[in-house]
């Protein structure tokens, strides 16, 4: 006695439908990653000058949240006007002094102004080892500044040049 088998159907695509089912997955997969999101921190709406941190939708609270660490570079060849650096260039450093701010306990998110060298209503700086402060005064020209807490998982690396403009590099999820 012999059984007969039964044909097994198979399913068969024409490469247009393939490269369809493709191309619909893939941008698919990008949009729910986020990848079209703008990528430019400028987009973000952080201003750093001298005197003033400005910005949308950052938070401070409780925990102070902002940090602002004076760097010196490990690397002494990184030179702002060149260009010819990666953000990653910027992790190498040694801390020189960090501030801390902190807050009578109230959270702002929101359009926020933070002054470096004139008080802060509620809020007020504590300079790492020393103390609560009042101010920290302007950002020093030819230096380096790292400041982190206005978002999670972004840090902003800060120069301050000799004519007191400032360059503002960050790195965040998106250009890791």
């Amino acid at each position: 006695m012999y059984h007969q088998m039964k044909p097994i159907s198979i399913l068969i695509f024409t490469n247009t439908e393939i490269m369809r089912f493709i191309t619909i997955s893939t941008l698919s997969l990008m949009i729910s990653c986020g990848f079209f999101q703008e990528r430019n921190a400028d987009k973000n709406e952080i201003t750093v000058k001298r005197s003033y941190i400005e910005g949308t939708d950052f938070i401070t609270g409780i925990d102070g949240g902002i940090r602002i660490s004076e760097i010196s570079l490990l690397d002494s060849t990184i030179s702002v006007e060149s260009g010819i650096f990666s953000s990653f260039d910027l992790l190498e450093h040694s801390v020189i002094e960090e501030y801390m701010l902190t807050s009578d306990g109230a959270i702002s998110i929101g359009t926020s102004k933070i002054y470096f060298n004139k008080p802060n209503e509620g809020r007020s700086w504590i300079w790492v080892g020393n103390g609560h402060i009042e101010t920290i005064d302007k950002l020093n020209l030819d230096s380096w500044y790292l400041i982190r807490g206005l978002r999670p998982n972004w840090q902003y690396y800060v120069y301050v040049d000799s004519l007191g403009e400032t360059h503002t590099f960050s790195l965040n999820p998106h250009n890791w």
